[in-house]
């Protein structure tokens, strides 16, 4: 929100403002009334209980008119997520506490008997949680300086730099209830960036011991170019070398002064050489934790320290303070280091806070004959089917608008199109529409249908819909369509597959029932039954009958079906 307000992505120059106030509850003093910054203002106020109240006030921009000179229909939002991501920002960069609840502040800037919880976030980080930080102007003027570099640069980078922001403060409160998650927390503020860290190129030594050893004895029998090949393969399908890249970014991220500064003299700080070691335990850590849900080492949790290291089985390993300090140097350098982007075309609209964008529902197109065309005729057909397993489960009023324009469009190019799937789905839908949409003396006379049947002789899903539909089972060819159906449910997610519902593949699992009832196959009959009742749960119709079903009963798909709907 902060960025879109700053008009990276207006094309006018006419918009509406909006001033938006909240009080934020901090641990911060100021010496001066008032701080103008690039989105906003923070006016001074007095202490509330346990915490400091500042008034902040941002400014919302948003255009009047969109890109066909239209009125937007949106004037401003509420202004919450705007007050959240400045608070945001402020905790971040001037490291102390600034949040929009009353609830945590207090609870997190009590001390002693009076607070309700067990641990005090002071004794494990430097200044975040102190009673009071008194901020001087010269860091206010760094914090704006940050803020119009953050606020320059492209969406992505934003976008990415506030999500690690995020994870560090929220890390910073976790620590008061939960060591694990905000030590995890805190890795992955710094392994969100590591990912976009280019200068590292993962390489076969990244390939896990176990693995590559074993490996390399038999590649190194063979040619070594080959070899090689075989190598560069592997690593371009593996996911490899995150947890290297991950050290490379923090090492390289880190330029000398990081080990040579400090603004305290009660802690001490961490050198590189004992870093290298401890960046890749406080990795580990994070990969436990995830994965084993692991408990960090009590050197850490239960003997608080500012210290930047501490020592775990005589080795060293970041406490939370040093690790915070780590993640909280790599993403300032991170934003600061990002191209400078004033001007992007994005659609504002789409990265609007509480904006939801839903599909039109299919009774606006489905009868639009120019929206019929190569590459949607499979999402017609899907919007049809919808539209029929309500009929036929006997919903009333579904609206189906005038499916003529389509059905003739449909009529001349399906003697234009070669690609046989194509064709299909075009018969698929004008039969159906035929069926259950299109009174029949409307399309009494047309032959269209028996003149392309033969487009459904070969076996796909669109052949065995019908048959289902129409009640045809075809014994001859159970079989081998029943085995490409089950390939087909594993499938059917796949791009270029109609995904049919559960519905009308109980219709047609029906169908293959039918089937192998009239050839007296119980062991067919039993594969369908448990598939069925395994991956269509919700075919409840289905999976009752089965229940019932007797072999050797021959069964019609119009026992489930009514016939009178199948034929209406």
């Amino acid at each position: 929100m902060l960025q879109i307000s700053n008009g990276n992505f207006f094309i006018g120059d006419s918009f509406n403002e909006t001033t938006h106030r909240s009080p934020l509850y901090t641990n911060m003093q100021f010496f001066t009334d008032s701080f103008p910054l690039i989105i906003g203002k923070i006016y001074k106020s007095n202490k509330f209980h346990d915490s400091n109240i500042v008034i902040a006030e941002v400014f919302e921009k948003q255009e009047t008119h969109d890109s066909h000179g239209n009125l937007n229909v949106l004037i401003s939002t509420s202004g919450h997520e705007m007050i959240d991501d400045f608070s945001l920002l402020i905790s971040f960069y001037l490291n102390t506490l600034c949040t929009t609840s009353y609830i945590q502040a207090t609870e997190l800037l009590r001390k002693g008997q009076a607070s309700h919880r067990h641990i005090d976030p002071r004794k494990y980080i430097h200044r975040f949680f102190d009673e009071s930080n008194f901020i001087q102007d010269e860091e206010m003027q760094e914090l704006n300086e940050f803020m119009y570099k953050l606020l320059n640069t492209s969406r992505s980078s934003y976008e990415t730099s506030m999500k690690a922001m995020r994870r560090y403060v929220t890390a910073m409160a976790r620590i008061a209830d939960d060591f694990n998650a905000a030590y995890a927390l805190l890795v992955a503020s710094i392994e969100s960036l590591a990912q976009y860290h280019t200068s590292y190129e993962t390489g076969w030594q990244d390939y896990s011991d176990d693995k590559r050893k074993p490996l390399d004895k038999i590649l190194n029998t063979i040619d070594e170019d080959i070899a090689n090949q075989i190598r560069r393969t592997i690593i371009s399908q593996e996911h490899l070398g995150i947890s290297r890249k991950f050290y490379s970014f923090v090492m390289d991220g880190l330029d000398e002064n990081f080990y040579k500064t400090t603004d305290s003299d009660n802690f001490s700080i961490i050198g590189k050489r004992d870093l290298e070691i401890a960046i890749k335990s406080a990795y580990g850590m994070r990969s436990k934790y995830i994965h084993t849900l692991s408990s960090l080492p009590k050197e850490i949790t239960h003997h608080p320290t500012l210290n930047y290291m501490t020592y775990v089985n005589e080795k060293p390993f970041l406490t939370f303070n040093g690790l915070a300090a780590i993640s909280r140097e790599l993403i300032k350098k991170f934003v600061l280091k990002q191209d400078e982007c004033k001007k992007e075309k994005i659609d504002i609209l789409s990265i609007l806070p509480n904006v939801i964008t839903s599909k039109w529902a299919a009774e606006y197109w489905i009868g639009n004959k120019d929206e019929y065309i190569k590459g949607k005729y499979d999402i017609f057909l899907k919007a049809l089917l919808d539209k029929i397993e309500l009929i036929l489960k006997g919903h009333k009023g579904i609206i189906i608008p005038d499916m003529l324009p389509v059905l003739s469009k449909i009529e001349v190019e399906i003697t234009k199109t070669k690609n046989s799937l194509d064709k299909c789905s075009m018969l698929t839908f004008y039969w159906l529409c035929a069926i259950y949409i299109i009174p029949q003396k409307k399309i009494a006379e047309s032959t269209f249908i028996i003149d392309h049947i033969q487009n459904l002789h070969e076996t796909n899903i669109y052949s065995l819909l019908m048959s289902a539909i129409c009640s045809q089972e075809d014994v001859k060819n159970a079989e081998s369509e029943w085995e490409f159906f089950k390939v087909y449910s594993q499938k059917k997610y796949n791009i270029k597959n109609l995904a049919l519902s559960e519905y009308f593949e109980s219709l047609i699992a029906m169908n293959f029932i039918a089937a192998f009832s009239l050839l007296g196959n119980e062991e067919k009959i039993e594969e369908i039954k448990n598939h069925i009742a395994i991956n269509l749960p919700n075919a409840k119709e289905v999976n009752e009958f089965m229940r019932d079903y007797k072999f050797p009963a021959i069964i019609k798909v119009a026992d489930l079906y009514p016939k009178n709907l199948i034929e209406e």
